[in-house]
């Protein structure tokens, strides 16, 4: 038996971003502060674009874009069918109507093919999503917005740091927004940013959130102390002495107990507008993290980035596995590493069994979903791997032995 366990994910949490927050509280600078200018600034620059406005979440950011675009009540917005809740809600939320569109089954992202026949005069935009850190068919979907004067706006809330033909995700539509929740690639416990290099729309944001109310620096500090913690309970050794055998116990319970845990309330997705307590300001402390993270995102991202492609090499011709094809002219940042097994639920405790937690991730076959049956479509790609996929680890800390590791255990128990 191996005595290191992988644990499913990590949070970008090193030990220099913790004592920069820790800095930030000493100096009493925990909300307002020079932090959130100068990570804007370093934000746009990075990405080569004019302007950038920190937003309280991914989804605020969205909501924020699509009232900054006015366009009219109950226009028809198009997203991928595979989605997390909190997107369509947000489009919900904005006035508008999410038109759902299948995805292509081996890249996850929506389907240019399928993009077209959804398109009706009532349609205001597209929501041009990269799933799981792979940019989706940019120019594909680009033509046909032009061709009808549908307007674009890209989430890569999943995809800082992608490139497509050389060129940043975040660059190609009228505006484009980030997340920058606990598990992505850039961690500030929360919080989120839209970039365009329109004047008028990044005014237009401003004025959006002005009213928006600072969040208690309480909750900010909690929320810090508690991905500390986090940070440590998943580190390999706490994580495999200590975590993983408290699993074991709670799996034999109930299977996807932590997923449960981490899950959102949902109900709060069926009211008619954001809950007050989204409405929130990004605060100095958080501004702080992301500027020391912003340092070391590449060096990040390349690390995942290998990892993703020698599990490709490991598993391409194993029988039963479908792993993520990536389109030519991109760089994906492999935030998650998905495949997809008929007998998932299986696999995934025999996974668990030989040390390796994996989990299904948060993401839905949104079309099918109870929450939104006033929008209901047919998408049965987005269904499948919605029904058989799942995570493995590819996190930046895991070594090339971890992904030989992986991938044999995997081949063994399917």
């Amino acid at each position: 038996m191996r005595f290191k366990k992988i644990v499913r994910q990590e949070l970008y949490l090193s030990w220099p971003v913790i004592l920069t927050a820790l800095k930030v509280i000493l100096r009493g600078k925990v909300i307002e502060g020079d932090k959130i200018k100068e990570f804007e600034d370093r934000f746009a620059h990075y990405l080569g674009v004019k302007y950038a406005l920190s937003l309280p979440s991914g989804r605020m950011a969205l909501y924020v874009s699509l009232k900054a675009l006015k366009l009219h009540q109950g226009s028809e917005i198009i997203i991928p069918s595979f989605n997390v809740p909190e997107v369509v809600s947000a489009v919900i939320w904005a006035g508008m109507y999410p038109k759902f569109v299948d995805i292509n089954p081996t890249t996850y992202n929506i389907s240019p093919e399928l993009i077209e026949e959804k398109i009706s005069e009532k349609t205001g935009a597209i929501l041009l999503t990269h799933l799981y850190g792979q940019p989706a068919q940019i120019d594909k979907i680009l033509r046909i917005a032009k061709r009808y004067g549908v307007r674009i706006i890209e989430d890569a809330a999943q995809a800082l740091g992608a490139t497509y033909q050389g060129k940043k995700v975040g660059l190609f539509g009228e505006i484009a927004y980030f997340s920058f929740g606990v598990v992505k690639n850039l961690n500030c416990l929360g919080g989120g940013m839209a970039v365009t290099n329109q004047r008028g729309l990044y005014e237009e944001m401003k004025n959006i959130i002005q009213n928006y109310r600072p969040p208690s620096p309480l909750k900010v500090v909690r929320n810090l102390l508690s991905a500390i913690v986090i940070r440590i309970s998943t580190s390999p050794f706490i994580f495999s002495t200590m975590v993983y055998p408290a699993l074991a116990i709670a799996n034999k319970i109930k299977r996807g107990i932590v997923d449960e845990v981490f899950n959102e309330d949902l109900s709060e997705l069926t009211l008619k507008e954001p809950p007050a307590y989204y409405q929130v300001r990004f605060t100095n402390l958080q501004a702080a993290m992301g500027i020391e993270q912003l340092k070391i995102l590449d060096y990040n991202n390349e690390k995942r980035r290998r990892h993703g492609e020698l599990l490709n090499t490991l598993l391409k011709d194993h029988k039963g596995v479908t792993i993520p094809y990536v389109i030519p002219d991109v760089e994906s940042t492999y935030l998650n590493y998905v495949i997809t097994l008929k007998d998932r639920e299986r696999i995934m405790d025999r996974l668990f069994t030989k040390g390796i937690d994996v989990t299904k991730g948060f993401l839905i076959d949104c079309s099918a979903h109870q929450l939104f049956k006033d929008y209901q479509t047919d998408s049965p790609h987005a269904q499948l791997v919605s029904q058989q996929g799942f995570y493995l680890p590819i996190y930046p800390s895991l070594k090339d032995e971890d992904i030989h590791y992986i991938a044999k255990i995997l081949k063994e128990v399917i």
